[in-house]
């Protein structure tokens, strides 16, 4: 990809907030049913073993949203992944250097196999170390969780049209000391 084609960012929306707060936000059934990744990638739902409960009462949860400029020249796939690429590496980041967090990336898995992922055909994730859950495989009405505690709304393609921004959003579980100096290493490190 050139790079003058890289999707860039627009926007940037953090919070921090009590993990209780996301109590009233999971949807049932999960709306990952419908998507076409749905059991065809390590990091989407249904999983064999249900993940463990990643919000203790005690947590704090830093909430990121990158709004992303489109692309002319990309499709909206293209765009996201082409993003995604960019901003996961800063949350990968946030795990490496506040030990004890867990970050949720935005949406599916991004890696060099995912389109044919070894899902597909019963064999381990080549990149275990770098697969991560979301927001969404987890059942979270991101959309709600933006309008409400990130003051936007979350925008689609439709058809062949893209939208005026795509939303990547992000989660860290953390506990209440570090999750200030997270929302401020995410706030340096990723500037409009």
């Amino acid at each position: 990809m050139d790079i003058t084609q890289t999707p860039k960012s627009m926007r940037l929306e953090t919070a921090v907030i009590d993990s209780s707060a996301l109590s009233g936000y999971k949807i049932s059934p999960s709306p990952c049913r419908g998507c076409p990744n749905f059991g065809r990638r390590w990091a989407c739902p249904p999983f064999d073993t249900p993940p463990a409960e990643l919000f203790s009462l005690d947590a704090k949860i830093v909430l990121a949203a990158v709004l992303v400029e489109p692309q002319k020249n990309l499709s909206p796939l293209q765009c996201v992944e082409a993003a995604r690429k960019i901003y996961d590496e800063i949350f990968y980041e946030v795990e490496r250097l506040f030990p004890g967090c867990q970050i949720l990336l935005a949406g599916s898995c991004v890696c060099p196999l995912s389109q044919n992922c070894p899902r597909i055909s019963g064999e381990k994730c080549a990149f275990e170390d770098r697969r991560r859950m979301s927001l969404e495989s987890l059942s979270y009405n991101v959309v709600k969780i933006c309008r409400d505690f990130l003051g936007f709304e979350v925008l689609w393609a439709k058809g062949g049209n893209q939208p005026s921004y795509y939303t990547l959003e992000y989660a860290v579980v953390t506990d209440n000391m570090s999750a200030q100096n997270i929302q401020n290493f995410i706030k340096d490190s990723i500037r409009p």
